[in-house]
């Protein structure tokens, strides 16, 4: 299985999705639509690559592969 690079930061970091979602103030159901492909604002994104102490671009390196819902 590929791992996009927002799940692989994750599990390389050893932290939990809640705990992710805890230091960027979101629930960790909406951090869950996040890593499961939902497309985010760039603040959110800097955010969430904050919390994993990574640069933005390697953790959201195409903002195009992710899928947008109305």
């Amino acid at each position: 299985m590929t791992l996009t690079p927002l799940k692989r930061a994750i599990f390389e970091s050893g932290r939990t999705q809640r705990s992710i979602a805890a230091d960027v103030g979101m629930s960790e159901s909406a951090f869950s639509r996040i890593v499961n492909g939902l497309h985010t604002d760039d603040a959110t994104q800097a955010k969430i690559a904050d919390a994993l102490g990574l640069p933005e671009e390697q953790v959201f390196p195409s903002h195009n592969a992710q899928t947008t819902v109305a």
